[in-house]
C-alpha cells in the first residue's frame, strides 16, 4: 500500500519538525515543510500532495485559510487546519473554506492520526461521489430518451436535452414556470389521471399519452415514472418519455398488413374450396356415368372398352386426389384444417377399407398388395379423415413407385408395446441425398416434365402433417433399388389417453 504524501505548512520550524517526525512514525510521507502561503500554493500545484496540514497563522501577507482557498481554485487536495486560536470567527472562516479537519494545538498523536485518516477517507468518498455524479449526469444529458423531474404540482424542475427537444425547446430556461399539463393533450384532467395511476400502482410504465410541442404538433410518447419520497424533503416525480409516433404508425401498418394477409389467406382458402367443389362435382358426375357405361359396354365377352374405362377411372382418381392435396395443404397453411378426434379402430375403420380399394389397383399393375395384423388392440384417439389420407398417400406411393413385386401393410406392436404400422414396398427406393427433404412441400426426387412418375410433391409433406395431428411419429428406411419402408408409430393409444384423462380427473378432485 502506498504511503499518503503530506505537505506541512507551519512557520515555527521546531513545531513543524516535531509534526514531521510524528507523521513519519505513523507511516506517512512528508514531501515538504513550508512556512508561508505563497510557497504552499506553489508546492501544492507542483507536488500534488494527498493532504495538507495547514497552520492558520503563518508568515506572509495571507494566512492559512486564504492559502487553502487559493489552493482549492486549482486542486481539491484536503486541508486540515492547525491552530492555537479557536475563536468563533476563525472557526467560521475555516468552515467556509471547506476544511476536512481542525486540530487545536497542542494535540495528541492519536488525535492527529485519526483526523488525518478521516480526512483522507472523506476525500476518497467525495471523489467517488463526484465521479458517480458526473457519470450519471453524462448519461442523463446524452440519453436518447427524455428524462424529467416534476414537482407534485406538475411544475417542471429538471429536463434533459432530449426531453426539451421533443417539446421543441433548446434550454430549460425556456420552459421555466411551465407545468407539464400545459403540454398534455387533456391538460390538468390528463395530468391528474397520470398522477393517480402513479400513486395507485407505485409508478407507471410505458403509458401512452399525447403531447403538443412548441409548434403545436401532436406527438405520441411512452411515459414511465415514479413518485420519489426522500426523508424530510419535498416529494417529486422522476420519469422518462420516449417518442413513439413513428413506432405507432409502423405498428398500425403492420396490423393492417397482417389483416390483409389473413384476408388474403381466407380468400385463397375459400377460392381453393370453391375450385375443389367445382372440379369435384363434374368429376363425380363423370365417374357415376362412367360406371353405368362400363356395365353396359363391357357385358360382351370380347369388349374392347375395359382398358379405356380403366384409364379414365385412374385419371379421375388422380385428379381428385391432387385437388384434395392442394386444398388440405392450403388449409394447413391458413390454420383452418379441422380436426375431430374420436376413439377409432385404425384397422376396422381405416386400413381394411383402403386395402380393399387398392387391391384392384395393385392387380391392374401386376402387383400384390399384402396385409398383416398381429396387434390385439388397434384402437387410438385420432382424426379419421386425416388418418385415411395419411395411408392413402403411403399406399398409393408404394404402388406408384413399384414396378414389380409387392406392397405390404403390416400392423403390430413394437418392442416397446407401441402400436405401429409399416407400409413397405419392393420399388425403386429413395436416394440417401433426397431423404432429408422428403417431407418438404413441392419436392420430388425427379423434377420437370421428363420425370417418370406423376405427382405434385405434396403427398409426403401432408403425410407428415397428418402424423403430427394424430400424435404419430413417421420414420423412413430406403435405399436406391431396394425398396422403401415407412413406419408410423402412434405414441398415444386410446387406452393411454383414457388413463391420462382419469389421472387428470383424480388430480382435480384431490
Amino acid at each position: 500500500m502506498n504511503k499518503s504524501r503530506i505537505l506541512i505548512v507551519e512557520d515555527e520550524i521546531i513545531i513543524a519538525m516535531e509534526i514531521a517526525d510524528r507523521l513519519k512514525a505513523m507511516g506517512y510521507e512528508v514531501i515538504r515543510i513550508v512556512s508561508n502561503g505563497e510557497m504552499a500554493v506553489k508546492t501544492a500545484n507542483e507536488e500534488n500532495p494527498d493532504l495538507i496540514l495547514m497552520d492558520i497563522m503563518i508568515q506572509g501577507p495571507i494566512d492559512g485559510i486564504e492559502t487553502a482557498t487559493k489552493i482549492h481554485l486549482t486542486s481539491d487536495v484536503p486541508v486540515i487546519y492547525l491552530t492555537a486560536n479557536a475563536d468563533e470567527s476563525t472557526l467560521e472562516r475555516a468552515k467556509i473554506s471547506d476544511a476536512f479537519g481542525y486540530l487545536i494545538k497542542p494535540f495528541e498523536e492519536k488525535e492527529l492520526n485519526t483526523t488525518i485518516e478521516m480526512a483522507l477517507y472523506k476525500h476518497r468518498m467525495e471523489a467517488k461521489l463526484r465521479e458517480s455524479e458526473e457519470r450519471f449526469k453524462s448519461l442523463v444529458e446524452n440519453s436518447s430518451i427524455g428524462i424529467f423531474r416534476f414537482s407534485t404540482e406538475g411544475m417542471i424542475l429538471h429536463a434533459n436535452p432530449t426531453f426539451l427537444s421533443l417539446l421543441g425547446y433548446k434550454k430549460l430556461d425556456e420552459i421555466n414556470g411551465r407545468k407539464f399539463d400545459s403540454f398534455l393533450i387533456g391538460g390538468v384532467t390528463k395530468q391528474n389521471e397520470i398522477i393517480k395511476k402513479i400513486n395507485e400502482n407505485n409508478g407507471i410504465n410505458r403509458y401512452k399519452v399525447e403531447l403538443l410541442n412548441k409548434e403545436r404538433n401532436k406527438i405520441l410518447v411512452s411515459l414511465s415514472g415514479n413518485l420519489i419520497q426522500p426523508k424530510n424533503e419535498v416529494q417529486f416525480y422522476d420519469g422518462t418519455i420516449e417518442d413513439i409516433t413513428l413506432q405507432q404508425k409502423y405498428e398500425e401498418q403492420l396490423i393492417k398488413a397482417k389483416e390483409k394477409a389473413e384476408e388474403s389467406d381466407k380468400l385463397k382458402t375459400e377460392f381453393l374450396a370453391g375450385m375443389s367443389h367445382e372440379i369435384r362435382t363434374p368429376i363425380n358426375t363423370i365417374m357415376s356415368y362412367l360406371s353405368l357405361l362400363n356395365e353396359e359396354l363391357n357385358e360382351a365377352p370380347d369388349s374392347s372398352y375395359k382398358e379405356i374405362f380403366s384409364a379414365i377411372q385412374i385419371g379421375s382418381l388422380r385428379l381428385t386426389r391432387t385437388i384434395d392435396s392442394i386444398l388440405n395443404m392450403a388449409q394447413f397453411q391458413a390454420g383452418t384444417f379441422d380436426v375431430f378426434k374420436t376413439k377409432i379402430d385404425i384397422v376396422d375403420e381405416v386400413i381394411k377399407s383402403l386395402y380393399e380399394e387398392f387391391k384392384y389397383t395393385a392387380k391392374q399393375r401386376g402387383l400384390e398388395l399384402k396385409f398383416e395384423n398381429t396387434s390385439q388392440n388397434t384402437s387410438i384417439l385420432g382424426d379419421k379423415y386425416s388418418l385415411s389420407q395419411l395411408f392413402v398417400n403411403l399406399i398409393d406411393n408404394g404402388l406408384k413407385y413399384t414396378r414389380e413385386g409387392s406392397v405390404k401393410i403390416k400392423i403390430y406392436n413394437n418392442e416397446e408395446g407401441v402400436l405401429s404400422v409399416d407400409i413397405s414396398d419392393t420399388g425403386i427406393g429413395i436416394s440417401q441425398e433426397f431423404l432429408p427433404t422428403l417431407f418438404k412441400p413441392f419436392t420430388q426426387e425427379e423434377q420437370g416434365y421428363t420425370r417418370k412418375f406423376d405427382g405434385n410433391g405434396l403427398g409426403l409433406a401432408l403425410v407428415k402433417r397428418y402424423c403430427d395431428l394424430n400424435d404419430a411419429v413417421i420414420k423412413v428406411e430406403s435405399e436406391k433399388g431396394t425398396g422403401t419402408k415407412f413406419t408410423i408409430k402412434f405414441t398415444q393409444t386410446s387406452k393411454q389417453n383414457e388413463y391420462k384423462q382419469i389421472g387428470e380427473l383424480k388430480s382435480e378432485q384431490n
